[in-house]
């Protein structure tokens, strides 16, 4: 699965994303998570970086509930509670970007 320098430029990622999901479908649920990890472990970080894109955007288009652990209920609950008694440690978006992009 390690394409070259330039090569995965030429990959219309979308319609990857649609033949792979296609198959997902297709395939047995006992059998989905047969992915091989080792070969993932040695793709290079700019191809891991990517599949994470393209995972994060299938995920965010998902309808599948999220279903969170109790510790990030309780820290979203925390968060929550914390802007509500103080709504002036928001921040715009602009300022998160900023932040981000250092």
């Amino acid at each position: 699965m390690e394409l070259s320098s330039g090569e995965s430029d030429r990959y219309n990622w979308p319609d990857v994303i649609a033949v792979l999901h296609a198959w997902y479908l297709s395939v047995p649920w006992g059998a989905r998570m047969s992915i091989d990890l080792k070969e993932l472990r040695s793709l290079p970080v700019a191809e891991k970086l990517r599949l994470v894109e393209l995972l994060w955007d299938d995920i965010g288009a998902s309808d599948e509930p999220i279903i969170l652990h109790p510790w990030q209920a309780t820290e979203v609950a925390r968060r929550s509670s914390e802007l509500k008694a103080d709504p002036s440690i928001a921040i715009s978006r602009e300022e998160l970007w900023r932040r981000v992009d250092g």
